[in-house]
């Protein structure tokens, strides 16, 4: 398997429910630049991801029930997706092989992820919440497994090795 470590961290919208089930909604990052490789890339038939999010730049813990992401260009698209989230003691990546075991257990969403047909935020639901404990690097992996290509360009803040990325053509990655 070919991996690329990829620097870029998505804008991230994480929405927490509190103990009397506020919520409040934490925008991650500035997402000026664009690129085609997260949260999953796009541009390649197979998939698997890992993002890293500092816990400075999300800055309190709580219970994450949605995750969304700012398009730049869209256009309908249909991906079938396996989201993972842990709580993690890194802030980067060290090398094309230093992956985050992910197991069945980390499995906070499975499904379709749909492109709207305008630009802008977009969010899952997730079916699981996740616990994030606001002082560890929150890391969220997508398994995209829809064979099929699009072109679709999100908003990131580059962060330097935050990103790990494996993709294929023919492919398909086991993200265990």
């Amino acid at each position: 398997m070919k991996k690329k470590v990829f620097s870029l961290m998505m804008g991230l919208i994480l929405a927490f429910a509190g103990l009397a089930n506020a919520q409040t909604v934490v925008e991650v990052g500035t997402g000026t630049t664009t690129g085609a490789t997260g949260p999953f890339c796009s541009l390649w038939g197979y998939s698997f991801t890992e993002d890293l999010y500092p816990a400075a730049e999300i800055g309190i813990p709580g219970t994450i029930t949605r995750i969304a992401y700012n398009l730049q260009s869209s256009s309908t698209y249909h991906h079938d997706v396996v989201i993972y989230m842990k709580n993690v003691d890194r802030t980067s990546f060290s090398s094309s092989a230093d992956v985050v075991p992910v197991t069945p257990a980390d499995t906070v969403y499975q499904g379709a992820f749909d492109y709207p047909t305008t630009n802008g935020w977009f969010g899952i639901d997730l079916d699981t919440p996740f616990q994030y404990d606001g002082v560890s690097t929150l890391m969220i992996a997508f398994h995209e497994y829809t064979p099929g290509y699009s072109s679709r360009q999100f908003y990131y803040t580059d962060l330097p090795n935050s990103v790990m990325a494996y993709y294929s053509d023919s492919e398909n990655p086991n993200p265990y």
